[in-house]
């Protein structure tokens, strides 16, 4: 691990793919941060703020207007029933993992037939990283015709409704994000005074400050664009 840790700035990336040597895929969406300061356990500062970023992409994906096409509502419908008949397709598509069973056709909006794609979004801090999770069988290329192509068609599709699936600097211009990574600093700063470590509260401070400034820039350009 390198000394410089802290976990506050971010530039768009990539979705990764993963294979097990079982053969199942997963994909990933990794937050990569920029070293601004010394000392801090990266875990411990981005804890806080996975939980947010989770937290944040799951209103947003919730938040999407876009009705669904009719062919992908027929066939909603037709899970649902399938569902309900305790079908063992549909039992697999709509069960599993911690969430466990959501019944389809709930929404007429993309992305939000069961709700389960929204529940299932969780982060977690990863040393110099923030590791978002998607729900595997969303994103499943065994339950797509065209396979791993399909995955990247869902993909573009979902980034072009949620752009901060992609662009996850659009995550730290959001209020819960921002006060994430303010509240973990704060933390630092009352945990360095309570050791008398003078120097890591500077630092704090330091990295309060030009989180704050950059926050500023990166509105300006935005406003700019």
């Amino acid at each position: 691990m390198a000394d410089d840790d802290v976990v506050i700035l971010n530039q768009p990336h990539n979705l990764t793919r993963r294979e097990s040597s079982g053969g199942k895929a997963r994909y990933t969406v990794e937050v990569k941060s920029e070293p601004l300061i010394h000392t801090f356990d990266p875990k411990a500062l981005g804890g806080v703020v996975a939980a947010a970023i989770a937290e944040e992409l799951r209103r947003q994906v919730k938040a999407i207007s876009k009705t669904a096409s009719a062919a992908t509502q027929r066939a909603r419908a037709v899970a649902a029933k399938a569902f309900a008949a305790g079908k063992p397709w549909a039992t697999k598509a709509y069960s599993g993992g911690r969430i466990g069973p959501m019944a389809p056709n709930t929404s007429d909006r993309a992305w939000n037939d069961s709700g389960r794609f929204a529940a299932g979004i969780a982060a977690q801090a990863k040393d110099d990283e923030w590791k978002i999770n998607i729900p595997a069988n969303r994103l499943d290329e065994t339950q797509l015709r065209d396979g791993a192509a399909g995955v990247q068609r869902m993909w573009r599709d979902l980034v072009s409704l949620v752009p901060a699936f992609e662009n996850t600097a659009l995550l730290f211009q959001e209020k819960g994000v921002r006060d994430a990574v303010e509240q973990s600093l704060q933390g630092m700063i009352v945990k360095a005074k309570e050791t008398r470590d003078q120097l890591l509260e500077a630092r704090a401070r330091q990295a309060i400050n030009l989180f704050r400034s950059t926050l500023q820039a990166f509105r300006f350009l935005v406003a700019a664009a």
